[in-house]
């Protein structure tokens, strides 16, 4: 089993949000399961403008960090 922690709190290492998902992943590790860590606050990540791109060529016309957290999901 594969578990994927999403963090997005702006505070970085100091983030309450990022110690919980961290002890939760910690916990499912050592019981097996295969985790990561995605925190989102550290990547760039764009507001869709609704260009159609997507629908249109199966590819989005943003060049942010979206495609490497899809690629984990």
């Amino acid at each position: 089993m594969k578990i994927i922690g999403i963090n997005a709190s702006p505070k970085g290492n100091a983030s309450n949000t990022l110690k919980l998902v961290n002890s939760v992943l910690k916990d499912a590790g050592s019981e097996g399961a295969e985790t990561e860590l995605i925190d989102l606050y550290k990547m760039n990540l764009e507001y869709c403008i609704g260009c159609g791109a997507c629908c249109a060529i199966g590819k989005c016309s943003l060049f942010d960090d979206f495609v490497e957290i899809f690629g984990r999901l």
